[in-house]
């Protein structure tokens, strides 16, 4: 089993290394006082910064709608490709 603790080994230094790497790149970046050169969109949309579609809540940021929650049961449907009832 000396070949699993050589392993183990190359691995935590393999880890060691790239957490002090990163550190650096950390420290580099604040003293150098590095800019962010672009985004995914203007940085006025909430939902520019999600990665993945959130269901349902989508369209909350993107159509410009009042909702009435005076209703007893919150229900909504489509009645043709872009409005809501």
């Amino acid at each position: 089993y000396n070949w699993v603790n050589i392993v183990a080994t190359v691995g935590s230094f393999i880890s060691a290394f790239s957490g002090c790497f990163f550190v650096f790149i950390l420290w580099e970046s604040i003293v150098n006082r590095n800019e962010v050169l672009g985004s995914y969109g203007s940085s006025g949309y909430f939902i520019d910064f999600l990665m993945s579609p959130v269901a349902c809540h989508n369209d909350y940021f993107c159509y410009p709608y009042t909702i009435d929650y005076t209703y007893g049961v919150y229900y909504m449907r489509w009645v043709d490709d872009c409005t809501y009832v």
